[in-house]
């Protein structure tokens, strides 16, 4: 575990339909947590928010220092496709 001076900030976040009562960002709270870590957690839920754009999603995230994006349906195909594109 790192000493609590040495704290880094994780930016995390899922995207997908109906996550609303998903428990990620708790699980992810509770690891980083134990590593010592901050985390700052988004969920972007397609129902919530229906014109919601994968790759206009990542774009902003990106400047905004995101450090991971999880990906759920149904954009697993698209981030597939994002992926290759950035490789």
């Amino acid at each position: 575990m790192r000493d609590s001076t040495d704290r880094r900030t994780i930016r995390a976040g899922l995207i997908g339909a109906h996550i609303g009562r998903s428990r990620f960002g708790i699980a992810l709270s509770l690891l980083a947590e134990a590593d010592g870590l901050d985390l700052h957690f988004e969920a972007f839920d397609c129902e919530v928010l229906p014109d919601i754009s994968l790759p206009e999603l990542v774009a902003d995230l990106a400047t905004r220092g995101q450090t991971g994006l999880t990906v759920t349906h149904p954009f697993k195909g698209a981030a597939h496709g994002l992926a290759c594109a950035w490789r």
